[in-house]
């Protein structure tokens, strides 16, 4: 008896050796030319090449490339006055440069895409110039001209291997992801049209606007036109939060029990809802474009008029025609979101369609992060000054380094452990490759045969998101300390008091990050509560005008998307964080377009003050108890969301009762019901 056995092929991706590959030839080549050159510190070209890497795209590399052009220049600029203004006074010195990095690090954390790389790189080359400036004032030009030189090397090595040599294109992934984007979204709208389960899509449509907002920041610079179309991209991702908030209370409304009265007058057909759902996934498939869904979408017919109702019909009837107004909103959400997808797709040049979503942090938690990055170069700097340690200019020009760096890449706490253990580990290899196998190299060639698979090892770690921080962090420790020059010298002890500043330099970086106003879970929740105020106070502003829905969504739903960076939702209590934050999102919404529509024809004052008389299309008194009451209820899910240990049944206690008096509030203001009221008065 025989038995064949299939033995599936052994499949190995070529994409992380290729970006190894890349990585470890243009370290070797712009290593052969600054050799060849006799610069100064040619560690600082493969440093620069290392920091630039990105795994998976070219894009990346030219926007971090060019970022870094323009803050190195910047950098470099800002050392020459601190070392002209404090050369012989290194407090002096150390305060100033404190107060810069803090300021780029605050920078970096209100801005997106790699502007706030630029921020980082601005505030840590100043101290990659200056602090060696200030040992030897005479020279700083010289060093400045130098770092500039080095740095500029390894951008324009990097960036030339990775565009010449099979690049892989950003555009490429991003047209991926949107053909991804537009099945994703149309799931979701199906599965709420059908009233069934949505999470997993709901959480991919999360993450479609994510990626699309990373892959836009690289793309941007790979193609013209995905540049003259950026708008057009933005405006999509606005689309697909807007479409998020608008399944909030339809979703929330199907699934009220009914108490098994069916509603009166006005209902919502099945058959209108099938009917919409293969309509979207008709425009999924190719069927229809954008404009003939937005046009099959509104010929649907979604409530029935009202003809007569008695009082003890009125609740239903309220029910019922809130529920048909919700359809035909969020069909139109879609529509606008089909409409923004194909301008996106198709790479139109324009002005923003819709509105894309703000990408500042919070200024209190960017004022935190900066002056925690400017508390430890503080705090290393006079570790120096104190102990008199002759690298102790390491030391502080690698904790300048490592919390600017770190405060972009965020858990700072968990990078901070990673990177001492990774310093620790990575000490002996490099050392017996530094210390004891190059001194008896002789020639380029053999000493890239050394070199070359060491660099190799570390980018290939790079490629992997679990290794990412062991390569990166090997590599920076390992090409600092090698101090490679075209006549090396080799100096054991200088390598080991090198490798001790870069662990003192990331254990000051976690303990302040741990003492300071840590960023836990508690702290994130924080962040998104007081950007969720802001936009809330926005509905409530008489001055907003009828700009309020937009620039509601654009605070909250960007808010929205950072806090869910933070969250993992396969977590019971991070999933009704999530939750919380969609239905505080969606309710605004819906205020934003009541108030919105009063505003048009009447004084807002009048909606938000106490009203005694009633005007035509605007509140009565009870309804603005209602509004009172949803206020309330808002800020109270808020305050649920805002506690130091969130417990899971209050917070969703707090949502429920938020939709509780959202659904009240838009019953008692519902014109059909208004008007129907009216005819039942007359009857």
């Amino acid at each position: 008896m025989s038995c064949n056995k299939t033995v599936a092929p052994l499949r190995i991706d070529p994409k992380p050796w290729l970006f190894a590959a890349k990585t470890t030839g243009a370290c070797l080549l712009a290593l052969f030319i600054a050799f060849r050159f006799n610069l100064d510190q040619p560690q600082w070209t493969l440093l620069t090449i290392f920091i630039v890497a990105q795994p998976g795209t070219s894009g990346g590399i030219l926007g971090k490339s060019f970022s870094r052009l323009i803050g190195t220049f910047i950098g470099a600029a800002v050392a020459l006055i601190l070392v002209g203004l404090f050369a012989q006074e290194r407090v002096l010195f150390l305060g100033a440069l404190a107060i810069w990095i803090g300021i780029c690090t605050f920078g970096s954390q209100l801005v997106r895409s790699w502007t706030n790389y630029a921020f980082v790189l601005s505030g840590y080359t100043a101290a990659i110039i200056g602090i060696p400036a200030t040992l030897n004032p005479d020279n700083t030009f010289y060093l400045a001209t130098a770092r500039l030189t080095e740095i500029c090397l390894g951008i324009m090595v990097g960036t030339a291997i990775n565009q010449l040599i099979m690049p892989a294109r950003m555009t490429d992934s991003l047209k991926r992801a949107l053909a991804d984007t537009r099945r994703t979204v149309s799931g979701f709208a199906a599965g709420v049209l059908n009233d069934g389960d949505v999470t997993g899509e709901r959480a991919g449509v999360v993450s479609a606007v994510m990626r699309i907002e990373d892959l836009l920041n690289s793309a941007v610079f790979e193609d013209v036109p995905t540049r003259l179309a950026s708008n057009q991209i933005r405006g999509l991702a606005g689309a697909l939060v807007d479409v998020l908030a608008a399944a909030q209370p339809l979703q929330r409304q199907l699934r009220a029990p009914s108490n098994g009265r069916q509603p009166a007058g006005c209902f919502v057909p099945w058959q209108t809802r099938t009917e919409a759902a293969e309509a979207i996934m008709s425009w999924e498939s190719g069927g229809l474009d954008a404009v003939a869904l937005t046009e099959r979408l509104r010929a649907l017919r979604f409530a029935e008029p009202v003809t007569e109702a008695s009082n003890g019909e009125l609740l239903e009837l309220d029910a019922s025609a809130v529920l048909a107004g919700r359809f035909a909103t969020f069909v139109e959400s879609f529509a606008a979101c089909a409409r923004a997808w194909e301008a996106a797709a198709n790479r139109r040049p324009g002005p923003l369609s819709l509105f894309a979503l703000d990408p500042a942090d919070d200024r209190f938690s960017a004022t935190l992060t900066g002056v925690r990055s400017a508390l430890a170069v503080i705090a290393a700097g006079l570790f120096w000054i104190l102990t008199a340690w002759p690298r102790g200019y390491m030391a502080v020009l690698l904790t300048a380094l490592g919390t600017s760096r770190a405060s972009t890449m965020g858990n700072v706490v968990p990078l901070a452990i990673a990177t001492t253990m990774t310093f620790g580990l990575s000490f002996i290899p490099s050392f017996i490759l530094c210390e004891v196998l190059l001194p008896g190299v002789s020639g380029y060639p053999m000493f890239a045969l050394f070199v070359g698979p060491m660099l190799f090892l570390f980018a290939l770690l790079m490629t992997n998101k679990r290794t990412f921080v062991i390569g990166y962090m090997a590599a920076m420790l390992f090409l600092n300390v090698s101090g490679f020059q075209n006549r090396m010298t080799y100096d054991p002890i200088a390598f080991i008091n090198i490798t001790l500043a870069g662990i003192f330099a990331s254990s000051v970086s976690g303990l302040l990050w741990a003492m300071i106003a840590p960023d836990t879970r508690y702290k994130q929740r924080l962040r998104f509560a007081r950007t969720a105020r802001k936009g809330t106070r926005l509905l409530f502003d008489t001055r907003a005008g009828t700009s309020r829905l937009t620039r509601f969504e654009s605070t909250v739903g960007g808010a929205v998307i950072r806090f869910a960076r933070a969250l993992r939702l396969d977590r019971a209590e991070d999933e009704a964080c999530m939750q919380a934050a969609l239905v505080l999102l969606g309710t605004g919404r819906e205020l934003a377009l009541r108030t919105q529509a009063a505003c048009l024809s009447s004084d807002m004052k009048s909606l938000f003050m106490p009203c005694g008389d009633a005007h035509p299309g605007l509140p009565t008194a009870s309804s603005c108890d209602l509004l009172e009451g949803t206020r309330i209820a808002m800020n109270d899910c808020l305050v649920a969301l805002s506690r130091e240990s969130v417990d899971t049944g209050t917070l969703l206690r707090a949502v429920r009762d938020l939709g509780s008096a959202m659904d009240e509030f838009v019953q008692q203001d519902s014109p059909v019901v208004s008007e129907a009221r009216a005819t039942s008065d007359v009857c």
